[in-house]
Parts: C-alpha cells; structure tokens; sequence
C-alpha cells in the first residue's frame, strides 16, 4: 500500500510540474538572461547584452525594465555630454578671463615702476 501511495504521490507531482505554465520559467530565465545582461554592463560597460533583452520580447517585464534602464543610461549620457560641453565653456571663458587679467597685472606694474621712477626724479629734482 506505501509504494501505491508513493506511486500516486509522485504521478501527481510530474502531472503538477507538467502543468506548471511555461511563463514562470521563461520569466525565470528573463529574469536570469537581465541579471547577466546588468552584471555585464556593469563591470565592462557594454550595453549589447542589454539591447539585445530589450529588443528580443518588448512586452515581457524584463525586456521593458531592459528598456527603462537602456533609457535611463542614455539620459545620463546626454547630461553627462551637456555638463563636459559646459565645462569645457566655462574653462575657456575662465582661461580669457585669466590672461586678461594677467595683461592688466602685467601692465598696472609697468605703471607702478614708472610712477616709481617718476617719484625718484622728482625727490632727486628738489
């Protein structure tokens, strides 16, 4: 009787595991094939693995969480370009500033040794 019962058991189990729906493992290896795509970015900054997941099944979750970070990363790029770009402005700006006022530094000195000079001949005239 304990080997029908165990009989029974186990056929139910295959049936049960038979009929599990095929969407819990294809989210299973989605979700697995996301989580190599995301280790791969993240330690060699490739973005293949990711467009790839994003662009095989776009209505499945992890194709669109795919999507929203591939989104995400490039909006960070973009500000990330815009913010070099603004730099690389300002310092250009800032380098124009600097030589016009080394100019006038080098000039206000020229005039502080002429006055210099003018205040000696005029203490040497009286």
């Amino acid at each position: 009787m304990t080997f029908r019962h165990f009989y029974i058991l186990l056929l139910s189990t295959l049936m049960l595991t038979a009929c599990t729906p095929p969407t819990f493992w294809q989210d299973k290896q989605q979700r697995q094939s996301f989580t190599e795509a995301l280790d791969l970015y993240l330690s060699t900054d490739e973005r293949s693995a990711l467009e790839t997941l994003a662009a095989r099944e776009p209505s499945t979750p992890w194709s669109q969480k795919a999507q929203q970070l591939l989104n995400r990363l490039d909006t960070l790029e973009q500000h990330c370009l815009s913010i070099s770009e603004e730099l690389e402005t300002n310092k250009k700006n800032y380098n124009n500033q600097l030589q016009l006022l080394q100019q006038e530094n080098k000039d206000l000195k020229e005039t502080m040794e002429q006055l210099k000079q003018l205040f000696i001949d005029m203490e040497l005239r009286e």
